[in-house]
């Protein structure tokens, strides 16, 4: 599974467990939900650019509706979406610079993923002002497709700096979900 997906996971299930402590209230307002900086994005297929545009670079699943359909997430159904509009790469840039691609492969049965440190990556804050690590190298990601899907049950092929970041990205969200439980903590068992 793809590191991007469950990062945002890892911050679904964190804001779950403050909403469901005794104080869930109080601090799920004060839950950060950053948009990140807007990319330039172009998507394109055999048959040249199908579409450009300006997407922000962190989406929030309760506003995900609010943005032009090329910018939100599709989850599973993602490379067949891809394919219904002649889309084989997915190429995103930031002032210029590269930030995120995406490329399925001309025979069908593999997508890659290149992501480059920068702030287009999330890393948070999150409650507590907790930041995720870091991408520090370009990490490429390839993944198999089965039927227009990604393969769930098949491993992806990464290089060593994506082993590096989903291994600290890991640690990092135990970290995190501990502090999380320690907040949920009644106040009195706190003393």
């Amino acid at each position: 599974m793809r590191l991007r997906t469950t990062l945002a996971a890892f911050a679904a299930a964190a804001a779950t467990l403050v909403a469901a402590g005794p104080a869930g209230a109080r601090q799920q307002q004060h839950f950060p939900r950053p948009t990140g900086p807007i990319l330039d994005v172009t998507m394109s297929g055999p048959s040249g650019v199908v579409w450009t545009g300006r997407c922000q670079a962190f989406i929030s699943e309760d506003t995900m509706d609010q943005l032009p359909a090329n910018c939100r997430a599709h989850g599973s159904r993602e490379i067949r979406w891809l394919e219904s509009m002649g889309v084989t790469s997915i190429v995103k840039s930031y002032q210029g610079q590269p930030a995120i691609s995406m490329t399925i492969a001309p025979d069908g049965r593999s997508a890659t993923w290149i992501d480059n440190p920068g702030p287009w990556i999330f890393r948070g804050p999150l409650l507590h002002n907790f930041y995720f690590p870091a991408l520090t190298a370009q990490a490429v990601q390839t993944c198999p497709i089965v039927d227009h899907v990604l393969s769930e049950s098949a491993p992806c092929e990464t290089n060593q700096a994506f082993k590096d970041w989903q291994a600290a990205s890991n640690a990092a969200n135990k970290q995190y979900l501990a502090l999380l439980k320690a907040d949920r903590r009644p106040a009195n068992a706190r003393r």
